[in-house]
């Protein structure tokens, strides 16, 4: 589960038999689904995310139009994120603005290569979910939104392991 709050481990043996935990904090949650995007939580980030914490006013807007995503990646990334961080006993991604946020660290924060890494990252895994459910993401059930995120988890999560298990030379 994404984000479940019980401190308990989940277990559970992958392809090779090695026994992964399948709990992880909204944390980790966050910096895998900036990995599978083609992102990671950089410098630039981290500071972008500081300067999110402002007013809030000016993202409470109504009549929000993104400046760098598209209206259909903006209902991606809300649709994505509310599956990782749903409203619960506290707001989930949606109540927070998530699009409004993610569109104003693409514009006023990250460096170009790191935005066009990430909008990149947006298209492929569009194209993805069309080719296996010949929709787009935020047109897709809630359980078919979990599978897919649940999906590409487990796979950045095995890159990761296999890029990190990878002597550099």
């Amino acid at each position: 589960c994404l984000t479940c709050p019980d401190a308990s481990r989940t277990l559970v043996p992958d392809p090779k038999g090695v026994r992964i935990s399948t709990d992880i904090t909204r944390r980790e949650a966050l910096r895998r689904a900036a990995w599978l995007l083609g992102g990671t939580l950089s410098a630039p980030t981290i500071a972008a995310v500081l300067a999110g914490c402002g007013d809030r006013r000016k993202a409470a807007s109504a009549d929000w139009t993104p400046r760098t995503l598209t209206p259909e990646q903006a209902a991606m990334i809300v649709a994505i994120s509310e599956t990782i961080i749903p409203e619960t006993d506290t707001p989930g991604a949606r109540a927070a603005q998530v699009d409004q946020f993610v569109d104003a660290l693409l514009t006023e924060h990250l460096a170009p290569a790191e935005k066009e890494r990430f909008l990149s990252g947006l298209t492929r895994l569009e194209a993805r979910v069309r080719r296996a459910h010949q929709k787009g993401f935020a047109e897709l059930t809630p359980a078919q939104q979990t599978a897919m995120v649940e999906e590409l988890d487990q796979l950045a999560f095995r890159q990761e392991t296999v890029a990190k298990a990878t002597p550099e030379g």
